[in-house]
Protein backbone atom coordinates (compact mmCIF):
# COMPACT_ATOMS: atom_id res chain seq x y z
CA UNK A 1 0.00 0.00 0.00
CA UNK A 2 2.92 2.53 1.21
CA UNK A 3 4.16 1.88 -3.13
CA UNK A 4 0.46 2.52 -4.52
CA UNK A 5 0.49 5.96 -2.24
CA UNK A 6 3.77 6.64 -3.57
CA UNK A 7 3.23 6.02 -7.28
CA UNK A 8 -0.40 8.26 -6.88
CA UNK A 9 1.94 10.97 -5.19
CA UNK A 10 4.03 10.99 -8.18
CA UNK A 11 1.65 10.32 -10.88
CA UNK A 12 0.05 13.55 -9.96
CA UNK A 13 3.33 15.35 -9.43
CA UNK A 14 4.68 14.23 -13.15
CA UNK A 15 4.60 16.25 -15.89
CA UNK A 16 3.55 14.50 -18.89
CA UNK A 17 1.17 14.07 -21.90
CA UNK A 18 -2.95 13.64 -20.79
CA UNK A 19 -2.78 10.17 -22.93
CA UNK A 20 -0.11 8.91 -20.89
CA UNK A 21 -1.39 9.97 -17.82
CA UNK A 22 -4.30 8.27 -18.33
CA UNK A 23 -2.47 4.84 -19.45
CA UNK A 24 -0.44 5.64 -16.03
CA UNK A 25 -3.94 5.54 -14.29
CA UNK A 26 -5.29 2.89 -15.24
CA UNK A 27 -2.04 0.75 -14.42
CA UNK A 28 -2.37 2.24 -10.89
CA UNK A 29 -6.16 1.82 -10.25
CA UNK A 30 -5.71 -2.02 -11.86
CA UNK A 31 -2.73 -2.27 -9.19
CA UNK A 32 -4.49 -1.12 -6.01
CA UNK A 33 -7.86 -3.48 -7.24
CA UNK A 34 -5.68 -6.65 -7.24
CA UNK A 35 -4.04 -5.50 -4.00
CA UNK A 36 -7.70 -4.82 -2.23
CA UNK A 37 -8.42 -8.52 -4.19
CA UNK A 38 -5.23 -10.24 -2.73
CA UNK A 39 -5.58 -8.82 0.95
CA UNK A 40 -9.83 -10.48 0.59
CA UNK A 41 -8.96 -13.53 -0.33
CA UNK A 42 -8.81 -15.93 2.77
CA UNK A 43 -6.22 -18.69 2.50
CA UNK A 44 -7.24 -22.04 4.62
CA UNK A 45 -4.98 -22.44 7.61
CA UNK A 46 -2.45 -25.58 8.63
CA UNK A 47 -4.50 -28.20 10.62
CA UNK A 48 -2.82 -28.11 13.72
CA UNK A 49 -3.61 -24.39 14.31
CA UNK A 50 -7.36 -24.58 12.39
CA UNK A 51 -7.75 -27.67 15.12
CA UNK A 52 -6.51 -25.02 17.81
CA UNK A 53 -8.88 -22.65 16.74
CA UNK A 54 -11.62 -25.38 16.99
CA UNK A 55 -10.54 -26.83 20.47
CA UNK A 56 -10.24 -22.94 21.69
CA UNK A 57 -14.01 -22.46 20.51
CA UNK A 58 -15.28 -25.25 22.25
CA UNK A 59 -13.57 -24.44 25.48
CA UNK A 60 -15.33 -21.09 25.07
CA UNK A 61 -18.88 -22.85 24.59
CA UNK A 62 -18.37 -25.34 27.31
CA UNK A 63 -17.09 -22.06 29.90
CA UNK A 64 -20.14 -20.09 29.09
CA UNK A 65 -22.44 -22.91 29.67
CA UNK A 66 -20.34 -23.65 32.93
CA UNK A 67 -20.51 -20.36 34.20
CA UNK A 68 -24.41 -19.61 33.14
CA UNK A 69 -24.96 -22.98 35.20
CA UNK A 70 -23.76 -21.70 37.75
CA UNK A 71 -24.95 -18.21 38.40
CA UNK A 72 -27.25 -17.77 41.50
CA UNK A 73 -29.88 -17.20 39.01
CA UNK A 74 -29.94 -20.77 37.37
CA UNK A 75 -28.84 -22.64 40.87
CA UNK A 76 -31.72 -21.24 42.84
CA UNK A 77 -34.18 -22.23 39.79
CA UNK A 78 -32.52 -25.04 39.16
CA UNK A 79 -33.76 -26.06 43.31
CA UNK A 80 -37.25 -24.93 42.84
CA UNK A 81 -37.98 -26.95 39.28
CA UNK A 82 -36.89 -29.91 41.00
CA UNK A 83 -40.21 -29.89 43.95
CA UNK A 84 -42.92 -31.34 42.23
CA UNK A 85 -45.78 -29.25 43.28
CA UNK A 86 -43.87 -26.33 42.48
CA UNK A 87 -46.35 -23.47 41.54
CA UNK A 88 -44.48 -22.94 38.62
CA UNK A 89 -44.98 -23.40 34.88
CA UNK A 90 -44.64 -26.81 33.60
CA UNK A 91 -42.05 -26.16 30.95
CA UNK A 92 -39.67 -25.46 33.90
CA UNK A 93 -40.55 -28.13 35.74
CA UNK A 94 -37.88 -31.53 35.93
CA UNK A 95 -39.58 -33.74 33.19
CA UNK A 96 -38.85 -35.94 30.32
CA UNK A 97 -41.67 -33.51 28.07
CA UNK A 98 -42.13 -30.30 29.30
CA UNK A 99 -45.13 -28.26 28.75
CA UNK A 100 -46.75 -31.19 26.32
CA UNK A 101 -49.94 -31.89 28.52
CA UNK A 102 -50.75 -29.50 30.97
CA UNK A 103 -51.10 -25.66 30.62
CA UNK A 104 -50.03 -23.60 33.56
CA UNK A 105 -53.68 -21.86 34.74
CA UNK A 106 -51.81 -18.26 36.05
CA UNK A 107 -55.37 -17.19 37.05
CA UNK A 108 -56.29 -19.49 39.27
CA UNK A 109 -52.62 -20.57 40.46
CA UNK A 110 -52.09 -16.46 41.52
CA UNK A 111 -50.92 -16.57 45.45
CA UNK A 112 -48.25 -15.82 47.86
CA UNK A 113 -46.57 -19.60 48.61
CA UNK A 114 -43.97 -20.24 51.06
CA UNK A 115 -42.61 -23.54 51.27
CA UNK A 116 -42.60 -26.25 54.00
CA UNK A 117 -38.92 -27.74 54.15
CA UNK A 118 -40.22 -30.61 56.79
CA UNK A 119 -43.07 -31.83 53.98
CA UNK A 120 -41.27 -30.11 50.97
CA UNK A 121 -44.38 -28.94 49.59
CA UNK A 122 -45.58 -25.59 48.94
CA UNK A 123 -48.59 -24.20 50.88
CA UNK A 124 -50.62 -21.12 49.85
CA UNK A 125 -50.66 -18.01 52.35
CA UNK A 126 -52.71 -15.57 51.13
CA UNK A 127 -53.83 -13.86 47.43
CA UNK A 128 -51.97 -12.19 44.82
CA UNK A 129 -52.18 -10.15 41.57
CA UNK A 130 -49.35 -11.95 41.35
CA UNK A 131 -47.82 -16.00 41.65
CA UNK A 132 -44.90 -15.00 44.65
CA UNK A 133 -43.13 -18.18 45.67
CA UNK A 134 -40.97 -17.60 48.88
CA UNK A 135 -38.26 -20.26 49.89
CA UNK A 136 -34.38 -20.25 50.92
CA UNK A 137 -32.44 -21.91 48.22
CA UNK A 138 -29.94 -24.54 49.82
CA UNK A 139 -27.59 -23.83 46.99
CA UNK A 140 -26.91 -20.51 48.42
CA UNK A 141 -26.53 -21.01 52.18
CA UNK A 142 -30.12 -20.75 52.30
CA UNK A 143 -30.40 -17.70 51.26
CA UNK A 144 -33.51 -16.25 51.05
CA UNK A 145 -34.89 -16.29 47.92
CA UNK A 146 -38.54 -14.66 45.66
CA UNK A 147 -39.79 -15.84 42.18
CA UNK A 148 -42.54 -13.23 41.17
CA UNK A 149 -44.38 -14.37 38.39
CA UNK A 150 -46.70 -11.19 37.05
CA UNK A 151 -47.70 -12.98 34.15
CA UNK A 152 -48.01 -15.88 32.09
CA UNK A 153 -49.73 -16.71 28.95
CA UNK A 154 -49.00 -19.77 26.77
CA UNK A 155 -50.25 -21.25 23.29
CA UNK A 156 -50.15 -24.83 21.84
CA UNK A 157 -47.87 -25.30 18.34
CA UNK A 158 -47.92 -28.30 15.96
CA UNK A 159 -45.26 -29.72 17.56
CA UNK A 160 -47.64 -30.99 20.45
CA UNK A 161 -45.95 -28.72 23.32
CA UNK A 162 -47.26 -25.43 24.84
CA UNK A 163 -44.83 -22.69 23.96
CA UNK A 164 -44.93 -19.67 25.98
CA UNK A 165 -46.76 -16.26 24.25
CA UNK A 166 -45.85 -13.56 27.79
CA UNK A 167 -43.71 -14.32 30.62
CA UNK A 168 -42.62 -11.35 33.43
CA UNK A 169 -40.47 -13.18 35.67
CA UNK A 170 -38.34 -11.45 38.16
CA UNK A 171 -35.84 -13.76 41.05
CA UNK A 172 -34.84 -11.99 44.05
CA UNK A 173 -32.65 -13.19 46.16
CA UNK A 174 -31.75 -11.48 49.76
CA UNK A 175 -34.13 -8.76 48.50
CA UNK A 176 -31.80 -8.19 45.13
CA UNK A 177 -32.63 -8.86 41.52
CA UNK A 178 -30.69 -11.56 39.93
CA UNK A 179 -32.83 -12.66 37.47
CA UNK A 180 -35.44 -10.77 35.20
CA UNK A 181 -37.39 -12.42 32.09
CA UNK A 182 -39.60 -10.02 29.78
CA UNK A 183 -41.04 -12.27 26.50
CA UNK A 184 -43.45 -11.73 24.16
CA UNK A 185 -44.86 -14.30 21.43
CA UNK A 186 -47.21 -14.80 19.04
CA UNK A 187 -48.41 -17.99 17.21
CA UNK A 188 -49.71 -18.51 13.88
CA UNK A 189 -50.04 -21.48 12.00
CA UNK A 190 -49.05 -23.38 14.84
CA UNK A 191 -45.50 -21.78 14.28
CA UNK A 192 -44.15 -18.83 16.63
CA UNK A 193 -43.44 -16.24 13.98
CA UNK A 194 -42.67 -13.03 16.52
CA UNK A 195 -40.75 -13.48 19.40
CA UNK A 196 -38.93 -10.91 21.69
CA UNK A 197 -36.59 -12.51 24.63
CA UNK A 198 -34.77 -10.17 27.12
CA UNK A 199 -33.43 -12.49 29.99
CA UNK A 200 -30.95 -10.55 32.54
CA UNK A 201 -29.24 -13.40 34.91
CA UNK A 202 -26.26 -12.39 37.20
CA UNK A 203 -23.92 -10.54 35.16
CA UNK A 204 -25.37 -12.34 31.62
CA UNK A 205 -27.96 -10.83 29.44
CA UNK A 206 -29.82 -13.01 26.38
CA UNK A 207 -31.64 -11.01 23.92
CA UNK A 208 -33.66 -13.43 20.91
CA UNK A 209 -35.75 -12.46 18.61
CA UNK A 210 -38.10 -13.84 15.40
CA UNK A 211 -39.79 -11.79 12.87
CA UNK A 212 -41.60 -13.88 10.20
CA UNK A 213 -43.10 -12.68 7.35
CA UNK A 214 -45.83 -15.14 5.77
CA UNK A 215 -47.59 -15.05 2.76
CA UNK A 216 -50.62 -18.17 1.27
CA UNK A 217 -47.14 -20.41 -0.05
CA UNK A 218 -43.99 -18.46 1.17
CA UNK A 219 -42.35 -16.94 3.90
CA UNK A 220 -39.48 -15.00 5.30
CA UNK A 221 -38.09 -15.48 8.63
CA UNK A 222 -35.37 -14.15 10.83
CA UNK A 223 -33.63 -15.45 14.44
CA UNK A 224 -31.38 -13.65 16.26
CA UNK A 225 -30.00 -14.47 19.48
CA UNK A 226 -27.11 -12.93 21.35
CA UNK A 227 -25.47 -13.48 24.74
CA UNK A 228 -23.63 -10.87 26.56
CA UNK A 229 -21.48 -10.76 29.49
CA UNK A 230 -21.28 -7.54 31.30
CA UNK A 231 -22.43 -5.95 28.63
CA UNK A 232 -19.37 -7.61 26.04
CA UNK A 233 -21.63 -9.91 23.68
CA UNK A 234 -19.93 -13.49 23.69
CA UNK A 235 -21.85 -15.42 21.59
CA UNK A 236 -24.43 -14.13 18.47
CA UNK A 237 -26.45 -16.20 16.22
CA UNK A 238 -28.16 -15.28 13.17
CA UNK A 239 -30.51 -16.73 10.94
CA UNK A 240 -32.27 -16.02 7.85
CA UNK A 241 -34.45 -18.87 5.96
CA UNK A 242 -37.09 -18.94 3.30
CA UNK A 243 -40.25 -20.47 4.13
CA UNK A 244 -41.99 -23.09 1.61
CA UNK A 245 -45.05 -24.35 2.81
CA UNK A 246 -46.55 -27.89 2.59
CA UNK A 247 -49.94 -29.69 2.64
CA UNK A 248 -50.53 -30.93 6.21
CA UNK A 249 -46.93 -30.18 7.00
CA UNK A 250 -47.30 -25.90 7.83
CA UNK A 251 -44.58 -24.20 7.20
CA UNK A 252 -41.10 -25.77 6.14
CA UNK A 253 -37.60 -24.23 5.95
CA UNK A 254 -36.58 -23.75 2.40
CA UNK A 255 -33.11 -21.73 1.72
CA UNK A 256 -31.32 -21.13 5.14
CA UNK A 257 -28.39 -18.65 5.75
CA UNK A 258 -27.05 -18.64 9.45
CA UNK A 259 -23.76 -17.33 11.36
CA UNK A 260 -22.65 -17.71 14.59
CA UNK A 261 -20.00 -16.09 15.91
CA UNK A 262 -17.73 -16.82 19.26
CA UNK A 263 -14.24 -16.68 19.95
CA UNK A 264 -12.21 -17.31 17.83
CA UNK A 265 -14.15 -18.40 15.05
CA UNK A 266 -17.51 -17.44 12.92
CA UNK A 267 -19.35 -20.15 11.36
CA UNK A 268 -21.14 -19.05 7.93
CA UNK A 269 -24.10 -21.81 7.12
CA UNK A 270 -25.66 -21.57 3.48
CA UNK A 271 -28.19 -24.45 2.89
CA UNK A 272 -30.81 -24.73 -0.33
CA UNK A 273 -33.05 -27.33 1.55
CA UNK A 274 -35.81 -26.84 -1.58
CA UNK A 275 -32.84 -28.45 -3.71
CA UNK A 276 -33.34 -31.10 -1.61
CA UNK A 277 -35.10 -33.90 -3.05
CA UNK A 278 -37.59 -35.04 -0.24
CA UNK A 279 -36.81 -38.91 -1.18
CA UNK A 280 -32.91 -39.69 -2.43
CA UNK A 281 -31.56 -42.60 -2.35
CA UNK A 282 -28.30 -40.22 -1.29
CA UNK A 283 -28.95 -37.46 1.20
CA UNK A 284 -25.49 -37.30 1.78
CA UNK A 285 -24.54 -36.27 -1.35
CA UNK A 286 -27.52 -33.94 -2.51
CA UNK A 287 -27.06 -31.95 0.99
CA UNK A 288 -23.21 -31.24 0.38
CA UNK A 289 -24.40 -30.23 -2.98
CA UNK A 290 -26.72 -27.56 -2.06
CA UNK A 291 -24.76 -26.54 1.07
CA UNK A 292 -21.49 -24.71 2.05
CA UNK A 293 -20.89 -24.59 5.31
CA UNK A 294 -17.23 -22.78 6.28
CA UNK A 295 -15.55 -21.97 9.63
CA UNK A 296 -13.42 -18.95 9.82
CA UNK A 297 -11.23 -17.43 12.22
CA UNK A 298 -12.27 -14.24 13.69
CA UNK A 299 -8.63 -13.17 14.43
CA UNK A 300 -7.23 -14.29 11.63
CA UNK A 301 -8.05 -13.66 7.51
CA UNK A 302 -7.90 -17.42 7.39
CA UNK A 303 -10.64 -20.09 6.52
CA UNK A 304 -10.36 -22.93 9.72
CA UNK A 305 -12.10 -25.42 7.51
CA UNK A 306 -15.05 -26.40 5.59
CA UNK A 307 -18.02 -28.47 7.26
CA UNK A 308 -19.78 -31.33 5.52
CA UNK A 309 -22.06 -34.06 6.29
CA UNK A 310 -20.79 -37.80 5.92
CA UNK A 311 -21.59 -41.09 6.49
CA UNK A 312 -19.86 -42.59 9.38
CA UNK A 313 -17.22 -45.20 9.16
CA UNK A 314 -18.62 -48.90 9.56
CA UNK A 315 -22.11 -47.51 10.58
CA UNK A 316 -25.21 -45.61 8.92
CA UNK A 317 -25.03 -42.89 11.56
CA UNK A 318 -24.87 -39.51 9.58
CA UNK A 319 -22.31 -36.82 11.19
CA UNK A 320 -20.88 -33.14 10.33
CA UNK A 321 -16.95 -33.46 10.04
CA UNK A 322 -14.56 -30.74 9.62
CA UNK A 323 -12.34 -31.19 6.46
CA UNK A 324 -9.50 -29.48 6.43
CA UNK A 325 -6.25 -27.93 4.18
CA UNK A 326 -4.70 -31.13 3.49
CA UNK A 327 -7.69 -32.82 2.67
CA UNK A 328 -8.19 -34.62 6.19
CA UNK A 329 -10.96 -34.53 8.22
CA UNK A 330 -12.72 -34.88 11.53
CA UNK A 331 -15.90 -35.19 13.33
CA UNK A 332 -17.47 -32.87 15.13
CA UNK A 333 -18.96 -35.48 17.48
CA UNK A 334 -15.46 -36.54 18.51
CA UNK A 335 -13.93 -33.47 17.98
CA UNK A 336 -16.19 -30.57 20.66
CA UNK A 337 -17.44 -31.83 23.84
CA UNK A 338 -20.25 -29.21 23.56
CA UNK A 339 -21.42 -30.32 19.78
CA UNK A 340 -22.37 -33.61 21.32
CA UNK A 341 -25.54 -31.35 22.81
CA UNK A 342 -25.87 -27.96 20.79
CA UNK A 343 -24.25 -29.09 17.13
CA UNK A 344 -26.27 -32.05 16.48
CA UNK A 345 -28.70 -30.19 14.69
CA UNK A 346 -30.39 -31.21 11.20
CA UNK A 347 -30.02 -27.87 8.56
Amino acid sequence: MIFVNFAFIKFFTMKTSPFRKFLVYKILISVLLLLVLLSSCRQYMEKDEAMSHLKAFDNEIVGLLKNLFETKSYRSLDYITSIPDAPIPYIFHKSESPGAAFMYDFKNVKGIYNLDTISNTFIKTAVSDSVIINYYSPELNNAKTQLIIAQFKEEPTNSAFLFPTEIDMVLLIEDKTVMNIDHIAEIEYGIPTKLDFIGAFDNYKIKSSINTKLRKKRGRLKFETYIFNSKENVFSWVLRAGLGFEENISYNLRKVRMDVSMFPVKINIRVNNHKIPSITNDYVTEFNKNSNIRIHSAIKNKIVGRVELRTKEHSDKLDYAVRFKDDSYVYIEDLLISARNILNIKL
